[in-house]
């Protein structure tokens, strides 16, 4: 009777898990085409991820994303800050954006911003 209870709370759970990822990963395909890359390099693991450092950064800071590999959480961040703010968000808005991203990628989805490019990285400055 308890193994059923914990399988069902399992399956639901990580089903729940697989949606909100499918989800955001869908938002973020959408962002990609506004800013003229092709959708499905949204899905595609690490490769998704470098190109959302190539439009947050540009071509010239794209050897930085292998910080993303060593400085997860903190390069993550700064990241997420940075391609934001390439879609011309205020400050406050990518701050938000550090915190809930889902919620911050529909209403960039279901706003009408345009992207402007990529920000200077911190390191090139």
């Amino acid at each position: 009777m308890f193994v059923d209870n914990e399988l069902n709370f399992n399956i639901a759970f990580y089903s729940f898990i697989l949606i909100y990822a499918l989800i955001n990963t869908l938002l973020v395909s959408i962002l990609f085409k506004r800013a003229g890359v092709e959708s499905w390099k949204a899905f595609v693991p690490f490769y998704g991820g470098f190109t959302l450092h190539k439009l947050a950064f540009g071509e010239e800071a794209k050897w930085f994303w292998f910080l993303n590999l060593v400085l997860q959480d903190i390069y993550g961040i700064y990241q997420r800050y940075s391609f934001v703010k390439s879609f011309g968000k205020s400050t406050g808005f990518a701050i938000l954006a550090i915190f809930f991203p889902t919620i911050t990628n529909c209403i960039l989805v279901f706003s009408d911003v345009e992207y402007e490019g990529p920000q200077k990285h911190l390191f090139m400055r």
